[in-house]
């Protein structure tokens, strides 16, 4: 049975802005992550440390899912909110437009730690917080954008991965839009919205040993100072009872820019479609064995396997009609399948031309 490709909220959101369902990722469940080595093998290269899996990120959470967790009375919520109250008690980056993420962090995983693919999903030191011991996660429910979108693998390759990019970005952008509008409603005003603006004074220091200075809490809480809770509780309570229409109001132009570019990704990937003349493109790294050959196009993660026969053929796409093409390959004795011809258009090894 696969996942749902979204939370309940974006989903409900999403469904009436694409006017139909988007399709899951059946390759890539995080029930049963397909990165994470069999129990009999080890760990390898391109896999997943089963202690970490995919979740070496620490999540942005804006004001309304921070009160929604808080709102979930669900037996299984019960350890996710456990870990959001502990970055709540911490301090460090908790503002009225939500959870930011630790500076520590942030110095760690930018600077010397993160080597791409070699270490993501690797690195315990960069594990989430709210990563539970038996793998869950603990505000899958209400997860934000980022965590929401991010996959390994793609039903359609390179399609897949651009979908779900643009996706993300919609998602910030409604985030952001909907926190400040949020606060304002909510009347955060003054000195504190000002720090909301402009971001931490200088006087507060970097927070890099994981405490809060009471000073500056207070000032950027300013009136909801010790009320931290309950303003969180009222953004999610206000954003649950608002319709598509009025967050794209909300959001403004910037919305409205990125919902266009999710609408055309969106049409892409629920319609496949096979261009009357390819072209091969440069290919990045090919790993060849006996019978197939993983090509890498998007992400290492996800290489497009394909006959090793089929390899020295497909430069005989050099924009001619793909059919024609495809005829000369089989008559070579490669049959070249339907199926195989759209993975290789959707993985970006062959492009329109």
């Amino acid at each position: 049975m696969s996942e749902p490709a979204l939370p309940p909220l974006y989903a409900r959101w999403m469904l009436a802005h694409l006017g139909g369902p988007i399709p899951p990722e059946t390759r890539a469940t995080c029930g049963s992550c397909a990165m994470v080595p069999p129990p009999d093998e080890p760990m390898g290269r391109t896999h997943f440390d089963p202690t970490t899996k995919c979740c070496t990120f620490v999540p942005r959470l804006p004001n309304f899912l921070v009160g929604a967790v808080l709102l979930d009375e669900d037996p299984t919520a019960a350890q996710g909110r456990v870990t959001l109250e502990g970055r709540m008690l911490a301090g460090i980056g908790v503002t009225p437009l939500g959870l930011a993420r630790p500076p520590a962090w942030d110095l760690v995983y930018r600077h010397g730690v993160v080597r791409g693919d070699q270490t993501f999903g690797r690195t315990r030191l960069l594990r989430c917080p709210h990563f539970l011991a038996d793998g869950r996660c603990g505000i899958w429910k209400h997860r934000e954008g980022v965590c929401a979108t991010w996959y390994c693998r793609h039903e359609r390759g390179a399609v897949g991965f651009d979908f779900w990019e643009a996706l993300g970005g919609f998602l910030h952008v409604i985030e952001r839009a909907l926190s400040y509008d949020a606060v304002l409603a909510l009347g955060v005003d003054g000195a504190a919205l000002r720090r909301l603006v402009d971001g931490p004074a200088a006087a507060d220091g970097p927070a890099l040993d994981g405490r809060a200075s009471p000073a500056a809490q207070r000032a950027t809480w300013g009136e909801w100072y010790d009320r931290e809770r309950e303003l969180y509780i009222a953004t999610a309570a206000r954003v649950e009872r608002l319709g598509w229409d009025e967050i794209r109001a909300i959001g403004g132009p910037e919305v409205e820019a990125h919902g266009r570019l999710v609408r055309e990704a969106f049409e892409r990937l629920v319609w496949a479609r096979t261009p009357e003349r390819l072209r091969l493109v440069p290919l990045g790294s090919v790993d060849i064995g006996r019978e197939t050959a993983a090509i890498v196009s998007h992400r290492t993660y996800d290489p497009l396997l394909v006959p090793s026969a089929l390899l020295p053929h497909l430069a005989r796409f050099d924009g001619r009609p793909t059919e024609l093409v495809r005829a000369e390959i089989t008559a070579a004795g490669v049959p070249l399948e339907a199926g195989t011809m759209q993975k290789l258009v959707d993985w970006g090894v062959l492009v329109a031309g």
